[in-house]
């Protein structure tokens, strides 16, 4: 009788035994749904469920395997209950700023923050705008190198260089990321673009963009701010042609290292404001990629905008500072204001005149676009 107690026993324990296995199978992959749904949240970056696997690596658990390591679930699950609401990241955009011919010999005579001597004032309405206390990122095209050079432009020449103390002017007047793919960053030579970056990063400003390609290590700046990785890819199709393959390839590739991704391009005709339908195949190529907004420049005049997958396209926000004066299309710019709210964002667009003397003014805001990330 004894016997068959402990064999009815042993019965009851390997019952019991497979009730938990299955209980706890069943809480596995409860867990496992919740954490799906937690690296959505965590990562504002590839939903889709063939992305999953890498998204988690990149945005969760960096590091553990799935699913050998035990501690895999409990990370993201406590992740996913401890994410609080993000604070806005917030971003002002500019067009062309130019510092050479005749904006030099202003400067020369007017000393101070000219031509820059209005941008904290435009900084201050971007964050009246937004409510926020801060723009986290200012950023312009800066259209020539920063070098010592003795080069002396005869004030019609397109060729251009940028005495040194602009550096520490833009990082005075509020700039601390500025694009350097374009036409003219290698007007003084590769040297001096080395140059160029070595000052602007001395003076706090950061630069990214080679106008030698999408591929080199200095096209792209990736910045944290606030637990999230902010990236700047800068192309430039200006002159020399884009190896489009290079700049797709980049933008997937960096997408995946940024949790929101800005791309600045040089493209499109001098002097006019309608896209060609070249640059709008780009573009929407590139936000199929992975691109979270598209920033355009060169055309020295405002160029059309549009929403592509909730994604803003801003063909040419024409000029910030530029020595144009012989139309009022160049003579007028766009600045962007942008506010990146968890997976939202507000874009607010300002119009400034550069009339005279080729300083920006703010005239007036015009109506905000919102595009969902």
């Amino acid at each position: 009788m004894p016997r068959k107690k402990r064999k009815k026993s042993r019965a009851n324990r390997s019952r019991l035994k497979r009730l938990s296995n299955i209980l706890w199978i069943t809480v596995l992959s409860f867990s496992l749904v919740l954490s799906i749904g937690a690296t959505v949240v965590i990562g504002t970056k590839s939903p889709s469920v063939q992305n999953w696997a890498e998204n988690v690596k990149l945005h969760v658990v960096e590091g553990l395997k799935l699913p050998q390591d035990p501690r895999y679930l409990n990370k993201i699950s406590y992740e996913w209950l401890e994410k609080k609401p993000q604070d806005p990241i917030t971003f002002m955009l500019t067009g062309d700023m130019m510092f050479g011919r005749y904006i030099k010999v202003l400067r020369s005579q007017r000393g101070g923050r000219f031509p820059l001597s209005y941008v904290p004032e435009m900084i201050d309405q971007i964050k009246t705008d937004f409510d926020v206390d801060s723009v986290s990122f200012v950023a312009g095209n800066l259209e020539g190198p920063i070098s010592d050079s003795n080069y002396v432009n005869p004030g019609t020449s397109t060729i251009f260089n940028f005495e040194p103390e602009i550096a520490p002017l833009l990082k005075e007047a509020g700039f601390n990321t500025v694009a350097t793919a374009n036409n003219h960053t290698l007007d003084m030579g590769a040297e001096a673009f080395g140059e160029t970056q070595t000052r602007l990063i001395k003076a706090g400003v950061t630069p990214f963009g080679d106008p030698r390609g999408p591929q080199a290590d200095s096209s792209y700046s990736m910045q944290y701010f606030r637990n999230r990785r902010i990236g700047f890819l800068g192309l430039n199709d200006a002159v020399t042609n884009l190896d489009e393959a290079g700049a797709l390839q980049a933008i997937e590739h960096k997408s995946r290292q940024s949790d929101f991704l800005i791309v600045s391009v040089h493209w499109g005709p001098e002097y006019q404001s309608e896209p060609t339908e070249k640059m709008r195949e780009l573009a929407r190529e590139w936000i199929d990629a992975g691109a979270d907004f598209i920033w355009g420049h060169h055309s020295h005049v405002i160029g059309e905008s549009e929403v592509y997958q909730g994604v803003p396209i801003y063909y040419s926000l024409g000029n910030f500072v530029f020595d144009q004066f012989f139309s009022p299309e160049t003579q007028t710019g766009l600045v962007l204001g942008l506010k990146l709210t968890g997976g939202e964002l507000e874009v607010k667009e300002y119009q400034v005149d550069l009339s005279g003397d080729g300083e920006p003014r703010m005239i007036v805001s015009q109506p905000q676009i919102e595009a969902a990330q």
